[in-house]
């Protein structure tokens, strides 16, 4: 019976041993597993300030790319703008710079015209030739006058042959001139010298002025320097200009066709009844060479400042268009630095958001573990407690 207890207790103390260490090592592995769930929530709060973290950051950077890509637009609308600008100005100076050309060609070709004195006979020529070497030549009447335009035709046909007359400072100068002609066999030419001038009676009918369509003298018409005045009424100063050959008629008729009468379109009534007409042609225009010419040096000057002012402001122009371009092109660095950024924010928010998942489903797992962990606990606990009794 001894021998039979002492079997039982070694037994029952073998028993009581193994239900120990299998309660010490449940106890262990629940300690564990209450650590592991700490730990799990430590992560999980890591994990989601981290999550919160990212997602503020991704936010931020496609708030910034949204504004910048808003910038982006109009930028690119403004440069859209003033590309167009740039070339309607590009256009413009163009067709500018075409018309001053042409202006310039005209000028060119009228003023060698004037220098080479076309139009005019061939002694003329002859004398304005030797012109720089002869100071007492002025030059042919045409060059010495200014007239309107609208006057031009009735004072070159009021003035007729005159209008070729050279004029010299004296009657020497004139004889000069005229022994030089001879010489050459150059041909004939009449000459105005300024002291043998000589202003015929002054326009007696003063009230022929006063009728209809009378505009005036053809002297008063006439633009000139104080030397040549007298001149000037010399050659124009007894001939009535008016508007129609109608009034012409009727003026001429009042006062017994006693008056030298020219219209704007180059009719003449002369005294005693005679009349000239019809078709006026004049390749020559003399008056309106000069004329033309003065106007286009005038319009090639205000020309070349309109083309500075063009040439000016299509320098700003492209130089605001490169710098818009410059701008344009940084802000599109900066839109695919952004969205590089953006990608790798949303990555970073997914691989968070992720991550606290895993870590909450790892937690719910291991709170199902840690249940029938504490299950096997008591149910070793119960076990002990039958053997220890």
């Amino acid at each position: 019976k001894m021998i039979s207890l002492l079997n039982k207790k070694s037994s029952f103390v073998g028993e009581l041993q193994k239900y120990q260490t299998l309660l010490e090592q449940a106890k262990t592995e629940q300690a564990q597993m209450n650590r592991r769930l700490l730990e799990s929530k430590t992560d999980e709060s890591i994990w989601q300030k981290r999550e919160k973290e990212c997602q503020a950051a991704y936010q931020e950077i496609s708030q910034k790319k949204t504004e910048l890509t808003e910038k982006q637009a109009k930028l690119s609308d403004l440069l859209e703008k003033e590309q167009k600008r740039k070339e309607q100005l590009q256009n413009e100076y163009y067709e500018q710079r075409r018309l001053h050309q042409v202006s310039v060609t005209r000028a060119e070709s009228l003023r060698n015209l004037a220098e080479r004195y076309e139009g005019y006979g061939n002694s003329i020529r002859k004398i304005m030739e030797v012109k720089k070497q002869n100071p007492g030549i002025h030059g042919v009447v045409a060059d010495l006058i200014h007239v309107e335009k609208r006057y031009e035709t009735a004072i070159e046909t009021a003035l007729g042959g005159a209008i070729q007359n050279i004029v010299t400072d004296t009657e020497q100068t004139a004889k000069h001139m005229i022994e030089y002609l001879k010489q050459g066999r150059f041909g004939r030419a009449t000459f105005l010298p300024l002291d043998a001038i000589t202003v015929r009676d002054e326009f007696s009918q003063k009230d022929a002025l006063k009728e209809p369509g009378v505009i005036g003298l053809a002297s008063s018409l006439v633009k000139t320097s104080d030397m040549y005045k007298r001149l000037v009424s010399f050659l124009l100063g007894r001939i009535v200009v008016v508007d129609t050959i109608d009034h012409g008629m009727k003026v001429s008729a009042k006062y017994r066709r006693s008056l030298r009468i020219v219209t704007l379109e180059g009719e003449l009534l002369n005294p005693g009844g005679s009349m000239t007409g019809g078709a006026f042609k004049n390749s020559s225009n003399l008056l309106g060479r000069n004329r033309e010419l003065e106007e286009l040096e005038i319009k090639i000057k205000k020309e070349t400042e309109n083309l500075n002012k063009l040439s000016s402001s299509f320098e700003e122009l492209e130089k605001k268009v490169v710098n818009l371009s410059q701008q344009t092109q940084k802000q599109q660095n900066e839109i695919q630095n952004l969205t590089l950024k953006e990608t790798e924010g949303r990555l970073r928010v997914r691989e968070a958001t992720q991550r606290v998942e895993e870590i909450v489903k790892d937690r719910e797992h291991l709170n199902n573990e840690l249940v029938l962990q504490e299950g096997k606990l008591e149910r070793i606990k119960a076990s002990f407690e039958q053997v220890a009794s």
